[in-house]
This record gives C-alpha cells, sequence and structure tokens, in this order.
C-alpha cells in the first residue's frame, strides 16, 4: 500500500509540474520514453498519447523523468498544427 500511495502522489505532483510549466499541450506532438505522437490528454497523474493506431498511457513521473522532444505544437487559434521547432 505504501509503495502504491508513493507512485499516486509522485504522478499526481509530476501532473501539476507538467501542466503549471506548459511544456506541451493537448494537440502538441512529442517524444518521450520511446514513443512519438500526438498528446491527447493530460490528466493528474498520467497523459495519453496517440501513437499511430495506438493510444499509450504514460504516467507523468515518467514523462517528468525522460527528456521530451516537441516535434510539433498545435495552435488553438487556428486549428492547425505548424512545426515547432525548438532553438537549442
Amino acid at each position: 500500500f505504501g509503495l502504491a500511495s508513493q507512485n499516486l502522489v509522485g504522478n499526481f505532483m509530476s501532473g501539476i509540474l507538467l501542466i503549471v510549466n506548459r511544456q506541451f499541450s493537448v494537440g502538441d506532438t512529442i517524444e518521450t520514453n520511446g514513443v512519438t505522437g500526438v498528446v491527447r490528454s493530460m490528466g493528474w497523474t498520467f497523459i495519453e498519447i496517440e501513437s499511430g493506431e495506438n493510444l499509450v498511457m504514460l504516467p507523468n513521473m515518467m514523462v517528468v523523468n525522460e527528456m521530451v522532444t516537441q516535434i510539433g505544437h498545435y495552435s488553438a487559434d487556428n486549428g492547425n498544427a505548424s512545426a515547432a521547432l525548438k532553438e537549442s
């Protein structure tokens, strides 16, 4: 029970970091933890990434603890995805 609650709290706190930092948002194309795809939802404990025909659910702690590459950024203004290059 202790380990399960520790993971739940860790994923919840990581979810807060993801939402507050706005590193990426729903509709963006990212690569993390060996998964490349479009972010379909961001919850308090996990994110969902659509990768091809698969829907991958990653715990927020896994996303926060690994490098995330933003490949495309969804523009809510015009509803289109546009390439967003991160400066190195």
